[in-house]
């Protein structure tokens, strides 16, 4: 699941840039002004990324990654119905709010639920998604373009990931696997201290 949230937080958030050009002529917006749109989401993402880690560490990763999923489906259907430059600065901003905090709270439910050995290797693979998500934005928002909708793909994609998150993991691996397991995932180690 963090895989395909990785993939997915790319797309919506490189899709904007392909679809530029059509926003631009669609709302009669200056390349200046379509940047101070691409501005608001990356101001956002910025001060709110921290603030959100801290979030998750102190209600639990798992909740806050299912709501981080809602807002941005809820964001990314809204940025479509943006009808001129303020009204999309506010929504883009909304949208780098909500999005913030995916990454690290994906980290820190890699390092609860890892074993020590494994989580370099879980977060590069989670990491990678994020750059073929990257990598394949560009096309598959083309695609949708000219299909004449990105949201009825999307959405329903991340409102299912986002009632997994919250319904089917746990935030500590104490209260979902067998005790077994949690030895290897703390490396029979109950003081751990995980950074």
């Amino acid at each position: 699941l963090l895989c395909l949230l990785a993939f997915i937080l790319y797309v919506d958030r490189i899709c904007l840039g392909q679809a530029a050009k059509d926003i631009r002529e669609e709302l009669g917006l200056t390349k200046t002004e379509i940047g101070y749109v691409h501005t608001a989401f990356t101001v956002a993402y910025s001060l709110f990324e921290v603030p959100a880690g801290w979030w998750g560490d102190k209600y639990g990763s798992r909740g806050v990654l299912a709501r981080i999923v809602v807002w941005w489906s809820v964001f990314t259907a809204l940025t479509g119905g943006g009808w001129g430059l303020t009204s999309l600065i506010v929504i883009r901003f909304l949208f780098g709010v909500g999005e913030a905090g995916a990454f690290p709270n994906s980290a820190q439910i890699l390092a609860r639920w890892m074993p020590l050995e494994e989580r370099g290797k879980a977060q590069g693979l989670v990491n990678s998604m994020a750059q073929i998500g990257g990598v394949f934005a560009p096309l598959l928002t083309a695609f949708l373009i000219a299909w004449g909708t990105h949201d009825d793909v999307v959405d329903p994609h991340t409102q299912s990931e986002a009632f997994l998150l919250g319904e089917v993991r746990r935030d500590f691996p104490e209260h979902h696997i067998f005790s077994e397991e949690s030895g290897v995932i703390h490396g029979d180690d109950e003081h751990v201290w995980y950074i």
